[in-house]
């Protein structure tokens, strides 16, 4: 063994390393350990494989069916389909792949969305929130999970004017996140920012505001992600229109607007165009 260890190259402390390694991948592949966080980033940087392949799609022989789900349900609480959102979670609810873990926690989540957007139950809702945050989870998945429905807590908080609230949520969510050195969910952190400017602003503390959704908007071109980019630059806008800075608002305007053109977002490009025209009326001929 030591003469075909020196033939290859490889030292003891490697193949070591490397024994270590498939006997963990052989205990989480029979269910008998479940890998923290940092052994799990560990594993897939020492495997070069992503992470969530390694803790899911390996092991689970319904992983294809969970997201295929989990897809459903995003696109049916992006476009705001809350009725279709209740359906597929009705749907669900009883089947065996969605009782534990994050899976169920996927279904609390947007339940709990459903009973705010749709049933306008507030104490339902923060309720069915609480009920899947206090669900386990020792998977990368859950992780984040529990940070996104943090974020979508604050967003209710928002909506029912508790700004203070909000914010607090949020900064929690991002003194989690700076703990995470190696968390790198660069569409969570567009979010998490996005949501601060914006409700900044609504406690018309403009600079603040204007502060992250700079920082956002360095994030998108940076990783090259339309993601929010053309929501992040009508914020700014509107932050600069509340100070009277109405040509630099402009500006950022139509920032937003080639934003949402290159991502075909009707919504958003219509939206834009009628704050572009209102804007015009400030600015001398």
């Amino acid at each position: 063994m030591k003469e075909y260890r020196k033939s290859i190259g490889v030292s003891q402390a490697e193949l070591a390393e490397g024994i270590c390694t498939q006997a963990f991948l052989s205990l989480i592949e029979k269910g008998d350990s479940y890998p923290s966080i940092d052994i799990a980033y560990w594993l897939s940087s020492r495997l070069g494989i992503n992470i969530d392949y390694l803790m899911e799609s390996s092991f689970d022989n319904n992983h294809d069916y969970y997201l295929e789900v989990e897809e459903q349900l995003r696109e049916a609480s992006t476009s705001r389909s809350y009725e279709s959102l209740q359906q597929i979670i009705n749907t669900e609810i009883n089947n065996y792949v969605f009782q534990k873990g994050y899976k169920r926690k996927l279904l609390l989540w947007h339940q709990g969305i459903v009973d705010f957007f749709y049933y306008k139950n507030l104490n339902k809702a923060l309720h069915t929130l609480d009920v899947a945050l206090n669900l386990e989870g020792k998977n990368t998945k859950a992780y984040k999970m529990n940070l996104e429905i943090m974020i979508c807590k604050g967003n209710i908080y928002v909506d029912t004017g508790d700004y203070k609230t909000a914010i607090n949520i949020y900064e929690e969510v991002s003194d989690i996140l700076l703990l995470q050195e190696n968390y790198t969910d660069i569409y969570l952190h567009i979010r998490l920012l996005y949501n601060l400017a914006r409700t900044h602003m609504l406690l018309n503390q403009y600079e603040l505001s204007i502060q992250y959704c700079e920082k956002a908007i360095k994030m998108c071109h940076k990783n090259y992600i339309f993601y929010a980019l053309g929501d992040c630059y009508i914020i700014l806008g509107l932050n600069l229109q509340k100070s009277e800075k109405i040509a630099e608002a402009k500006d950022e305007f139509n920032n937003g607007l080639i934003a949402y053109k290159l991502q075909k977002n009707i919504s958003g490009i219509h939206q834009t165009t009628l704050k572009l025209s209102e804007l015009e009326s400030y600015l001398p001929n």
